[in-house]
Order: C-alpha cells, then sequence, then structure tokens
C-alpha cells in the first residue's frame, strides 16, 4: 500500500470546526509532495517521497511500508512541539469513512484515540 492517514490529538476540545487535509500541496521534480492539512485553526505539513514511500511529519521521517497510520501527538501545541509518536501499518485503508474500520483493526490507535475512541 502506498499512502498515509495520519491520527491527530490534542486536549479535549482542540480544534474548532472539524479536521480536514487538502491544504497546499507541492510537487516536486524528486518525487517528493508537500501536503499541508488543517485540523481546526492549527496545521502541519507531510513531504511524501513517492520514490522511498516514506513521509516526514513533525521532523519524523517513516517508512509506510512500516506504518502507514502515522499518530501525531501535540497537534495544538499545547505541552509541547507536534511530535510523531508511533505509526501503525493497516493492511487496507478505505477512503470513503476509514476511522470506524481502522479502529476495529488497530487495537494501538483505539488506545492513541482514547478508551471510548468510536464509541
Amino acid at each position: 500500500m502506498r499512502g498515509y492517514i495520519i491520527a491527530a490529538r490534542g486536549p479535549p476540545y482542540w480544534f474548532a470546526g472539524s479536521v480536514y487535509g487538502g491544504g497546499v500541496v507541492r510537487n516536486g521534480a524528486s518525487g517528493k509532495r508537500e501536503d499541508t492539512y488543517r485540523a481546526g485553526s492549527y496545521s502541519y505539513t507531510v513531504v511524501y517521497d513517492s520514490v522511498t514511500n516514506t513521509a516526514e511529519l513533525a521532523g519524523t521521517r517513516i517508512a509506510l511500508d512500516t506504518g502507514n497510520v502515522l499518530l501525531l501527538d501535540r497537534v495544538d501545541s499545547v505541552g509541547g512541539l507536534p511530535q510523531v509518536i508511533g505509526a501503525l501499518c493497516a493492511p487496507e485503508i478505505r477512503l470513503d469513512g476509514p476511522v470506524r474500520p481502522l479502529l476495529d483493526l488497530l487495537p494501538g490507535l483505539r488506545a492513541f484515540a482514547g478508551v471510548d475512541a468510536g464509541a
């Protein structure tokens, strides 16, 4: 599988509105793609390298064949800078509502999101 999903967390009510992607996209000649995502009033950038199938987020590079669900903590910078605290590997990601199947498939994602995630 090529590509990724970002699971971002912060303290309760850290976002205002909805979480969405599709901000600024820049494609480089080297095969790297820069995507800027917004979550409420916060934004962050992922550099995806299609040649090596890696993503860089918050200063951490992840090989996407070993982890395609990136766990971003402190998305709102409360308690420190945002940081990737891990990655999980989902064998299949559905783009038409991926949250429930991923929570069921990846216990680590449910733990990251909180005990009642998706309940």
